[in-house]
């Protein structure tokens, strides 16, 4: 059985065209196909459209797009392009608009064309299902949170294999600054909980939780390689508390700083 999803219609909003950033005319997928259907735009369409390949292949000009990879078509440009048949695909697609776009995607590398999987699927499948999730349960589709989870989807899409990371600012930041993860979320247009949820969705832990393993790694390095106290490797490490380092550290390793110091010198 098809399974065909459209958020919305396939028109283009002029109004939005013109006066907001970014804004998403429809977006949607088609499931498991039972055969193979072609799409034909002879004269394209006025917004720009990015079809993605999670399973299954997409014959595009002669090329064939198998997952993870992404074709992008800008306004009037002739569309032409085949849904393979396969009873395991999942192909998305989103048509798109906004003051000053074609330079937007400029700016990130977002080119009109082929673009190859950069071996960073299952973050961009995760974007795609978040997006999908918050606009089937009503979030408005010029929303700052739509729009900046839009963006990070571009940016990921667009990235080359060496530097594809979603989010790529923010793990910086929880690693290198002490900063709340409210002031980062703001940095994305986003408030806290959202951010988090989206982090989550990417990498699979909080913010929060990635800082902390974060910093464990980097203590557990200090103590193989240095001489310092085990309470200065927590200081050093962004925890203001031994004793809460202590617990975290067997925790996350299976033995105190201090068994761990022991168990690597005599090794």
């Amino acid at each position: 059985m098809v399974r065909y999803f459209a958020l919305f219609g396939a028109g283009y909003d002029q109004r939005a065209g013109r006066e907001v950033p970014l804004y998403l005319n429809n977006f949607g997928y088609q499931r498991a196909l039972p055969q193979d259907a072609t799409v034909s735009r002879p004269r394209g369409r006025e917004d720009f459209h990015l079809l993605y390949v999670a399973s299954g292949e997409i014959e595009v000009g002669g090329r064939i797009l198998r997952g993870g990879d992404s074709y992008v078509y800008f306004p009037g440009e002739a569309q032409k392009y085949t849904y393979c048949a396969d009873g395991d695909s999942l192909y998305y697609w989103m048509h798109f608009t906004g003051r000053n776009m074609e330079k937007d995607l400029a700016e990130i590398g977002l080119c009109s064309g082929f673009h190859p999987s950069n071996g960073k699927k299952q973050e961009t499948d995760a974007l795609f299902r978040l997006i999908y999730d918050l606009l089937t349960h009503g979030s408005d589709r010029e929303s700052p949170y739509i729009v900046s989870l839009t963006r990070a989807l571009f940016e990921l899409i667009a990235s080359p294999k060496s530097a594809a990371q979603p989010f790529s600012g923010a793990r910086r930041s929880l690693e290198s600054e002490d900063i709340s993860v409210g002031d980062i979320a703001a940095r994305y247009g986003m408030t806290a909980a959202h951010f988090i949820r989206s982090f989550r969705a990417v990498y699979g832990v909080t913010p929060q939780r990635y800082r902390s393993d974060y910093r464990l790694r980097e203590a557990k390095m200090m103590l193989s390689d240095t001489a310092l106290s085990v309470s200065s490797v927590a200081e050093r490490c962004g925890f203001d508390d031994p004793l809460y380092f202590s617990r975290a550290f067997k925790k996350h390793f299976g033995m105190t700083p201090t068994e761990y110091r022991k168990n690597n010198l005599e090794t």
